[in-house]
């Protein structure tokens, strides 16, 4: 089968790696995958790192187009990389060198859009998000502007013409059928969670040596959806426990703005670390944490969120300490018994007595483990996104599904 694979997340993000390259080098054993990813000028820049991708892209067998990602001004840049991805997409779908469009993300998808119609292609709206909601819930778009009616507009015509749509989280499914059960009749719609690669993110070989706590956050502290407010909070209430714990964040963001939120807060940014580390130095430091802070502002938007870190963790064995109200993140940490859940500010100090006192638990590590195995594996990621497009190509020929075969 010949897939045509259009993300705006480049391939150079550490996001990019654990969410598109993963499931591809899988995906390529039985499919012969083009990728077109729009990567930021710095990273663009960075020719080593352009070079590590594109030898394991080349290994895989998947031929790579990166395109370059513009800023500003912010509308008429969007519009731009709009042309130049929909340009790219039509020369290599046009007479049907493409089976299946697989569009993750909105912006894609508004691409596979026209160029379904054009070549008739069938197209996967792989959403990641409900894209509008998270928006509204970051400041950055008004509910009810013309911008957002706009945006609104193209996601329920990319829902009606999608072969098929991924969700990350069965709570944004259920969600999406309760609301609109028009638009979703008879579509094929399934749930593949935020996977991580399992063969990176693993327990440390020996236990934890016993000592100050380390309390870790990574990714993106910055995005107007993380609640800041809460991961300070955690911060603080942790250190009134255990005085000579560690905090550290791992991100790309600004330190100078971090720095500056963390005193607004009451924290004091002497006493962490904030540091970016190139991705493949993320796994073995993940390793290191006796737990994971997260905090997200909940609501609809969040119903479709399914936080890689929070996968990443559990493959390593390390347990989370977070708020609920995010996809299936409730259910999951109370269900397999892998983390703290805290809503508010004024229920930290419980929280925080709470986490200190489950990390004593010695099976804690190879639950978080097994929890990540059953439910966050690359592996089954892969299998589930074969599946769907074989139900597309069954479909289309009029022909039974064909046999899976297993994707190691």
């Amino acid at each position: 089968m010949k897939l045509l694979y259009l993300s705006y997340t480049g391939l150079a993000e550490p996001l990019g790696v654990s969410q598109v390259l993963g499931y591809l080098t899988r995906l390529a054993k039985k499919h012969q995958i083009t990728l077109v990813t729009v990567e930021k000028p710095a990273d663009l820049a960075d020719h080593a790192l352009i070079a590590e991708r594109r030898q394991a892209c080349d290994a895989a067998g998947i031929r790579w187009i990166p395109l370059r990602y513009h800023h500003r001004p912010r509308l008429l840049a969007t519009a731009w990389d709009l042309l130049v991805l929909t340009a790219i997409a039509f020369r290599e779908a046009i007479g049907g060198k493409t089976d299946i469009i697989h569009a993750r993300a909105y912006i894609p998808c508004f691409v596979a859009v026209l160029i379904g119609a054009l070549t008739r292609t069938p197209f996967v709206f792989d959403t990641r998000a409900f894209w509008p909601e998270e928006l509204i819930a970051a400041n950055r778009l008004k509910r009810g502007s013309l911008l957002h009616r706009a945006i609104v507009g193209m996601e329920r015509l990319c829902m009606r013409r999608a072969a098929g749509i991924v969700l990350v989280t069965h709570a944004a499914a259920d969600h999406l059928r309760a609301h609109d059960p028009e638009l979703t009749a008879d579509k094929d719609i399934v749930s593949i969670p935020t996977c991580a690669d399992l063969n990176r993110f693993f327990p440390q070989a020996a236990p934890r040596p016993s000592g100050p706590l380390r309390i870790g956050s990574v990714g993106t502290v910055l995005s107007g959806w993380f609640r800041i407010d809460l991961l300070f909070a955690s911060f603080r209430e942790i250190r009134r426990i255990a005085p000579d714990a560690s905090f550290s964040i791992l991100s790309r963001d600004d330190p100078d703005r971090i720095r500056a939120l963390a005193a607004e807060h009451d924290f004091d940014a002497a006493d962490m670390e904030i540091t970016a580390l190139a991705p493949g130095a993320v796994a073995p430091r993940m390793r290191t944490f006796d737990a994971l802070a997260m905090f997200f502002r909940s609501g609809t938007s969040k119903l479709a969120s399914c936080p890689t870190r929070m996968a990443e963790a559990l493959g390593s064995g390390v347990p989370v300490i977070c708020n609920g109200g995010i996809g299936d993140v409730r259910t999951i940490v109370q269900d397999h018994r892998v983390g703290v859940l805290v809503d508010t500010e004024d229920d930290m100090a419980t929280a925080a007595a709470e986490l200190v006192s489950f990390l004593a638990d010695p099976n804690l590590p190879e639950r978080c483990r097994r929890t990540a195995e059953d439910l966050f594996s690359t592996n089954a990621g892969a299998r589930d996104y074969d599946a769907l497009y074989a139900r597309i190509v069954a479909r289309r020929s009029g022909a039974a599904s064909p046999v899976e075969l297993r994707l190691q």
